[in-house]
C-alpha cells in the first residue's frame, strides 16, 4: 500500500511506528476493560440458555454447543482483535489518504488463501464478523472494540506530526 502512495523510507518508518503505537495502546485499553468489568462469552450464554440482556426469549439452551474457534481464556468484552483493527484502520486511513484503497492479503499457513478488500475499512468489518461467526464474541463487543480502537488511532494521528516531518 505504501509503495503505491509513494511513501519514502522515513515515511514508512513513521507509519509503522504509529501503527505499532496505536495497536499496542488498543490492546492495553481492551485488556484493562476486559478485567475491569468481566463479561461472559457466547459459549457460556448459549450453554446456559440466557441472553446477555436477559430478554431474548428465542435463545434456547444448548449444553453441548461449541464455537467454531477456540474460546480465549479471558473475558469477552471488548473484542481486542476489533480494537487492534480499528486502531490500525485509522492510522492507515490518515497516511494513505482515504478508504478507497484495494488491498490483497495472502495467508500462506491457510493454503495460500488470499482475501481482497476494496476499502481499508472492510478489514475491520471482516474482523468483527469473524469473531461473531467464530462464536467467541457478541456483536456489541466487536462494534465497541472497533470504536475504541478507532478512537485510539485518532489520538495517535492527532498527537504525532504528519508524514514527511521526520
Amino acid at each position: 500500500m505504501s509503495a503505491t502512495k509513494g511513501l519514502s523510507v522515513s515515511d514508512n518508518a513513521k507509519l509503522f511506528a504509529m501503527l505499532s503505537m496505536a495497536t499496542a495502546d488498543s490492546q492495553i485499553v481492551a485488556f484493562a476493560e476486559k478485567y475491569r468489568r468481566p463479561h461472559w462469552r457466547p459459549i457460556t450464554a448459549i450453554r446456559a440458555g440466557v441472553s446477555t440482556d436477559g430478554g431474548n426469549t428465542l435463545l434456547e439452551r444448548d449444553a453441548k454447543w461449541e464455537p467454531l474457534i477456540g474460546t480465549p481464556a479471558h473475558p469477552e468484552y471488548p473484542s481486542a482483535h476489533a480494537a487492534f483493527s480499528g486502531a490500525a484502520e485509522v492510522v492507515r486511513l490518515a497516511w494513505l489518504g482515504g478508504d478507497d484503497i484495494e488491498v490483497s492479503v495472502t495467508n500462506p499457513p491457510l493454503f495460500g488463501l488470499t482475501r481482497t478488500y476494496r476499502r481499508l475499512s472492510q478489514i475491520s468489518e471482516e474482523v468483527e464478523n469473524a469473531r461473531v461467526w467464530g462464536g467467541i464474541h457478541f456483536r456489541s463487543s466487536d462494534r465497541d472494540g472497533t470504536e475504541v480502537g478507532r478512537t485510539i488511532g485518532a489520538i495517535v494521528v492527532r498527537d504525532f506530526p504528519a508524514r514527511g516531518s521526520l
